[in-house]
């Protein structure tokens, strides 16, 4: 059976739908936080499980798995024809920095909320914000993980956009449309959901959202991620999920029964977690399945609202929690029923978001960029600086896009002739005969203080760059100048280039390592003092970092940067850190980095 997608042009209404649906369920979700049982930021005097703790269980489970099928399938469509390169410039755009801009502005007025009783202003909690890491210590993402995670999918997806593009890779997925087409056949997509967490749970058990120590949670939302990145685009698969949408709803409801009622009823607690757990992951892709289906039976259609939700939508996630936070916080302490108290935090901070929205952020475009939304177009005939929209017709923008239209249709046309002839080429590529491959070696000295006293790590990474904008390689080092503590770390490293032909320009990076400590009771006179007397302790490491890069010459550049060591798995109760009282919170913090970066072209 041949599969056929959908044409990435044709704007999917119902994706926008359920997108804006899903934000929607994620505020009404961090309502119900303030007045459950289970921890959060903000907390009513009088918590409630019974009813409201089920329905939360229930929302839990499937609300963000769904978002992140959906983000999936809305990257499909967003991706046209664009190299790997320009979407992570793409997504950087839309990611990084509403992560930063966020980090920065939205998320401290959060934890000083949280610990207003030890800051006397939030100007007065700024300097400490880098204190340790939340919750124990003030730095943090917060609801801002979403937007961390995406990122990260965004940096693994990149490599492999050419094969996921390729023909070969359509028919392998045409090959499985006649068992994804048949009434549950989708549940085969709960195979490798089951197998990642069977195998990664007994490593990542609890679900942090702080990525270095999360990667069960983080490989389950990536399946969900690929799911809609893969099997929404294709029409027929598509239409079975809304063709058997009652089908998977009537599985949803059998799983979520079944979690209601196995805890109760089987002896075994260990027997009643696992089954718990199974009912668990079918529910949520069950579910998932189901609400694509309503949705796109029934939201399939174009409105006024739509469009103006959408633009908005992102933003509202944004400002969302802070809002919550705040108006809980001086809601909570009222003397009033909790029916008014949750009308009361919901008008609020509705008000609060949209006002914040309306006036700071929607016409001004440095706002609009920091909150992830496009800038306003302006000219002569666009008095009110509203985006420019394919219903701009008039005047000379009517005659460029006619313009347009012709040389995109020339470029679609040179496209198609070049990939048959690439068709009769025998040769086959991984990413494809266009891509061009740079090996990089760049030693560099990193600065970073632990427990107080500051060292220098000797190291770097090596890799290959592909066509001059991303790298995957392995990075390593070793700190042998602190008075206290050596330590060295191995692994691998990801780094996307924007502008590497300007003189000036920028990278990010991330570098996952697994590492050990060698900790000294007392202070060394010498780097390699008592080097054999005290053991210490192995820990996993994830390290962002963003550099400046200067072109010295041609395959040379200087590059300084800055990352946040994020360090996890030093044992508090290993016999060495009782001597050394070396802790991960002491291993993490800011570095400062100089380095050269040496590129030698390769094949193309």
């Amino acid at each position: 059976m041949a599969n056929e997608f959908e044409t990435r042009s044709d704007r999917q209404y119902y994706i926008d739908w359920l997108r804006i649906l899903l934000i929607i369920s994620v505020y009404i979700f961090h309502v119900g936080m303030i007045f459950n049982t289970w921890e959060w930021h903000v907390k009513n005097d009088v918590l409630y499980g019974g009813l409201l703790k089920q329905v939360m269980i229930f929302l839990h489970n499937w609300r963000m798995p769904l978002l992140f099928m959906i983000s999936g399938a809305g990257t499909w469509y967003a991706l046209k024809n664009i190299s790997a390169g320009r979407y992570l410039l793409e997504r950087s755009r839309r990611l990084l920095v509403p992560l930063a801009a966020g980090i920065f502005i939205l998320v401290p007025v959060q934890v000083y909320i949280e610990r207003i009783h030890i800051y006397s202003s939030l100007l007065d909690y700024y300097p400490h914000m880098f204190e340790g890491i939340y919750p124990e210590g003030n730095f943090s993402w917060h609801h801002l993980w979403f937007i961390a995670y995406l990122f990260v999918i965004a940096l693994i997806l990149s490599p492999f956009l050419n094969i996921l593009r390729s023909s070969r890779f359509m028919a392998i997925v045409g090959n499985l449309e006649h068992i994804l087409t048949r009434p549950f056949g989708l549940n085969i997509v709960i195979i490798p959901l089951f197998i990642s967490q069977l195998i990664l749970r007994n490593y990542f058990e609890q679900e942090t959202h702080a990525l270095v120590n999360d990667w069960a949670t983080f490989t389950y939302y990536l399946i969900f991620f690929l799911a809609g990145f893969i099997l929404l685009p294709v029409r027929s698969i598509a239409g079975a999920m809304t063709r058997y949408r009652g089908l998977y709803l009537a599985e949803t409801a059998v799983m979520m029964t079944l979690m209601l009622l196995v805890r109760g009823k089987v002896d075994s607690v260990r027997a009643a977690e696992v089954v718990y757990d199974v009912a668990a992951i079918v529910m949520s892709w069950s579910c998932a399945v189901a609400v694509t289906g309503y949705g796109r039976r029934y939201l399939d259609r174009n409105s006024s609202f739509r469009k103006t939700a959408n633009e908005a939508i992102y933003p509202f996630y944004l400002l969302h929690q802070p809002a919550l936070v705040i108006t809980g916080y001086l809601v909570v302490k009222l003397d009033i029923p909790v029916f008014l108290k949750v009308c009361l935090v919901m008008s609020s901070s509705l008000i609060l978001v949209m006002s914040v929205y309306w006036f700071l952020i929607r016409p001004f475009n440095v706002t609009r960029v920091l909150f992830g939304m496009k800038p306003q177009f302006k000219s002569p005939t666009n008095k009110f600086n509203v985006m420019k929209t394919n219903e701009v017709k008039n005047g000379k923008y009517s005659s460029s896009k006619n313009a347009c239209a012709v040389m995109f249709s020339l470029i679609l046309v040179s496209v198609s002739l070049s990939s048959r002839a690439q068709e009769t080429n025998p040769e086959r590529t991984l990413f494809g005969p266009d891509v061009s491959y740079t090996s990089v070696w760049a030693p560099e000295v990193k600065i970073s203080s632990i427990q107080g006293k500051a060292g220098a790590l000797i190291g770097g990474y090596s890799g290959v760059m592909i066509n001059r904008t991303f790298m995957l390689g392995f990075a390593g080092g070793v700190n042998l100048t602190h008075p206290t503590v050596n330590y060295g770390y191995f692994g691998g490293i990801a780094q996307a280039v924007a502008y590497p032909a300007k003189m000036v320009h920028i990278s990010a990076q991330l570098i996952i390592a697994y590492g050990t400590t060698k900790d000294y009771e007392n202070p060394k006179s010498s780097l390699f003092d008592n080097f054999w007397n005290i053991s210490g302790e192995r820990f996993m490491m994830t390290e962002p970092g963003v550099n400046i890069e200067v072109n010295l010459s041609e395959g040379v550049a200087l590059v300084a940067g800055a990352g946040y060591r994020f360090v996890s798995g030093i044992d508090s109760g290993n016999e060495y850190v009782d001597i050394t009282h070396l802790t991960s919170q002491d291993m993490s913090g800011v570095n400062f980095s100089l380095g050269l970066k040496i590129t030698k072209a390769g094949r193309k």
